[in-house]
């Protein structure tokens, strides 16, 4: 039987590189539609301005760091499934720049998570560090990136949904006429997907 105080689904939405939660979208911090909990965290390092998820050094993405940051977001979706009791299957992991390399990194661990939302994200790379995305294990993806990113160019993107397909997730993407930012086009189309995934995920659970 479902749980009718149960959300549909848990979104956790982290921030990119010197910016914070409260610079995203109300959306983001709030419910992005009827049913959902979001969750915007906050990365752990601070940067000028902001906050950070983890440090690029001559090596490459700091993999200590990183791997803090991937404890600190699995840590709080296991505080937040819990809490909701809702299944690992209908929690979305997202983010944007680095924000979405962190979402990576953590479907990359092969813990069960239903989507991941990438938002001019990138795969982190370093000598002493292995992101495999054949380990991520979710059910649906959606990929947006800006045709004129030059910080993380879109062939980034095209890899990565290529990468997530292999897998057998079902991955969406959109390309927006935009640099590295949050352009207004993001916003819709990550409503749009979400409420395709109430519809998926609206019925009872386990």
């Amino acid at each position: 039987m479902s749980n009718p105080k149960r959300p549909t689904g848990l979104l956790v939405f982290m921030h990119g590189h010197g910016s914070e939660p409260i610079a995203l979208p109300d959306r983001y911090r709030g419910g992005m539609c009827p049913g959902w909990t979001c969750v915007a965290p906050a990365g752990p390092r601070p940067a000028d301005p902001g906050r950070s998820w983890f440090d690029a050094t001559a090596r490459g993405v700091d993999a200590v760091q990183l791997h803090a940051s991937v404890d600190l977001i699995v840590a709080l979706v296991d505080e937040l499934t819990d809490a909701l009791a809702i299944p690992a299957e209908r929690v979305v992991l997202g983010g944007f720049s680095q924000g979405g390399a962190t979402a990576l990194a953590t479907a990359a661990t092969g813990r069960r998570f239903g989507a991941l939302l990438l938002e001019s994200a990138f795969v982190p790379e370093a000598l002493d560090l292995d992101i495999d995305l054949s380990r991520v294990n979710i059910e649906h993806a959606l990929v947006q990136h800006g045709t004129t990113d030059d910080v993380v160019p879109i062939e980034v993107a095209h890899w990565a949904a290529d990468a997530l397909a292999s897998t057998g997730c079902e991955v969406e993407t959109a390309w927006h006429d935009a640099g590295h930012e949050r352009h207004p086009g993001i916003e819709a189309t990550t409503r749009a997907w979400i409420e395709r995934l109430s519809a998926t995920w609206s019925g009872p659970t386990a």
